[in-house]
């Protein structure tokens, strides 16, 4: 919270003919200590104004379980990359199953054999 005054003031230093515009009371094209001292105090005012509109808003984006059931997930990828990604991880799984399946006939089929 303390460094978000600089943060806004940096942003505003990008844009010098508006800041001097704003800032600039005597006209002398620099911005001495008292202006900066008067464009700190509109950067602190600029933020109390944003995060009161803020709260004045409420939150916008709800997540939750979905009403008809269907699974909740939330995640940085595209829907096309888990599709994907979950696509080769039961293709995995489904050859690890067969090839385990397979090695324990063969296990049995060998140890009937030698009974």
């Amino acid at each position: 919270m303390r460094r978000d005054p600089p943060e806004l003031l940096r942003t505003w230093k990008q844009d010098r003919e508006t800041l001097l515009e704003r800032f600039d009371a005597d006209g002398d094209g620099r911005i001495d200590p008292g202006e900066w001292e008067k464009a700190r105090q509109a950067a602190v005012d600029e933020l109390g104004r944003r995060r009161r509109k803020t709260l004045e808003v409420g939150p916008v984006d709800l997540f939750g379980e979905p009403p008809d059931g269907r699974p909740f997930l939330l995640s940085a990828r595209s829907q096309k990359q888990l599709a994907g990604i979950y696509r080769w991880t039961s293709a995995a799984s489904l050859a690890g199953f067969l090839l385990s399946g397979s090695a324990a006939v063969w296990r049995t089929s060998l140890r009937l054999a030698g009974a």
